[in-house]
């Protein structure tokens, strides 16, 4: 019988890794390699939440190694965020990298193409938590802009200078959240 580490250095196929050997540090080194900003890494680990959330709370039984996938392709599916074709390049890299069975998850994520059965497909959580997350994100924004655009009205009619000076201060704020990843209400 095979040992932990026998198991996971076993061999899978000529150019492919065992999703095992995917740690945090495997995968800092692909956002690295694919200079994937911050606030997208921080989207994705939200969407691995949402993904997690999905397997754990529906009745619809996963093998074990599903569940690794669906969550490692979620922590993975936009590290090509800032390219066209995002999802297909990101599944390239992943694909380049060994990691076949993340990478068809994350190719088909963005597919318009529909299981005929009746169970959900991983391909299909990782969509679903990944629109779940943008229209939280969404909602919040829209939720402060007629607050911001009320206050913006109102600075400019006063004075110009205080007019700029909001702006200067939204601005600020906006690059901050796109560093971070975060929205905030307050502004």
């Amino acid at each position: 019988e095979m040992d932990d580490l026998e198991r996971k250095l076993e061999i899978v196929g000529v150019g492919r890794r065992s999703m095992e050997l995917l740690d945090e540090e495997g995968m800092e080194a692909i956002y690295k390699k694919c200079q994937t900003p911050e606030n997208v890494i921080a989207h994705m680990r939200m969407v691995a939440q949402v993904v997690n959330q999905i397997v754990n709370d529906i009745s619809q039984e996963f093998r074990p190694e599903e569940k690794e996938a669906v969550e490692k392709a979620a922590l993975l599916h936009d590290i090509c965020r800032t390219e066209k074709m995002h999802a297909e390049k990101s599944a390239k890299v992943l694909a380049k990298e060994g990691y076949q069975e993340i990478s068809d998850i994350v190719a088909l994520h963005h597919s318009d193409k529909q299981e005929s059965n009746e169970q959900l497909t991983l391909e299909e959580i990782l969509f679903y938590a990944d629109k779940k997350v943008q229209a939280t994100n969404l909602s919040l924004w829209m939720s402060v802009l007629p607050k911001a655009l009320k206050n913006a009205e109102a600075f400019r009619r006063r004075k110009p200078s205080i007019a700029g000076c909001m702006r200067r201060r939204w601005l600020s704020r906006r690059k901050l959240n796109k560093e971070i990843g975060e929205h905030t209400s307050e502004l």
